[in-house]
């Protein structure tokens, strides 16, 4: 596996991970799930999925892609383990169209932090 894959592949498990984490304490504690100290955690990981990015493939566009892939993972996978485990889903009831703009939303949020990551993490 390259450094890239394994940069894709574990911030697809972070991501992953902490939305399956989340949910159930979401559900035990009584916080809200999309208070701003959860979206921070994630855009922890897409700028973290960037930064490695960036430095496995020494291109800022590596680290932009990386942290984009991150949040497309979060709102997709992420977001039906969520649904599956954790409390009523803020979305819950929204159409098509309206749950695609969060996910392109989100997948470009996951970019912009990507992109403070790479320009952070990049090389030479």
């Amino acid at each position: 596996m390259t450094p890239y894959a394994r940069v894709l592949l574990v911030s697809a498990a972070a991501v992953l991970l902490y939305d399956g984490v989340l949910s159930l304490a979401s559900l035990h504690f009584g916080f809200d799930y999309a208070s701003p100290g959860v979206l921070a955690g994630s855009s922890l990981i897409y700028t973290a999925a960037g930064y490695f990015g960036a430095r496995a493939r020494k291109r800022l566009r590596a680290g932009v892609a990386a942290g984009a892939f991150a949040g497309s993972v979060d709102a997709t996978l992420g977001w039906l383990l969520s649904a599956l485990l954790g409390p009523p889903h803020p979305a819950t009831g929204a159409g098509p169209l309206a749950i695609g703009i969060v996910v392109v939303w989100v997948i470009m949020i996951g970019a912009v932090f990507g992109a403070v990551g790479a320009f952070v993490g990049r090389r030479g």
